[in-house]
């Protein structure tokens, strides 16, 4: 990771001479080795993209209308949360006697 270009573009002042101190070495090796495990792959790659695209927006969604990410429920899709929903409480009340 090219840590100089990373600080920059999130608007810090940063040269080669600042120094960083790093609180959790052992997490910035690691993610640092993901980091570089996934930019061999190009699916990888997109499915990062794609993850923290998705986290990104899901910071925002207190923010939303609730409304606007709920989807309309038809007969069926009620149904089938019921026969769930019945079935969770079951298995859990049961145990493994239910199997």
């Amino acid at each position: 990771i090219t840590w100089l270009k990373y600080f920059t573009s999130l608007g810090f002042q940063v040269t080669d001479d600042t120094e960083v101190v790093i609180m959790h070495p052992d997490y910035m090796l690691r993610i640092s080795q993901f980091l570089k495990e996934y930019y061999k792959s190009e699916t990888k790659m997109r499915i990062l993209q794609d993850y923290l695209a998705i986290s990104f927006i899901h910071s925002f969604m207190p923010y939303f209308d609730k409304s606007l990410f709920q989807t309309k429920d038809t007969e069926e899709d009620v149904m089938e949360e019921a026969w769930k929903r019945c079935t969770f409480y079951t298995n859990k009340a049961l145990g493994f006697s239910t199997g």
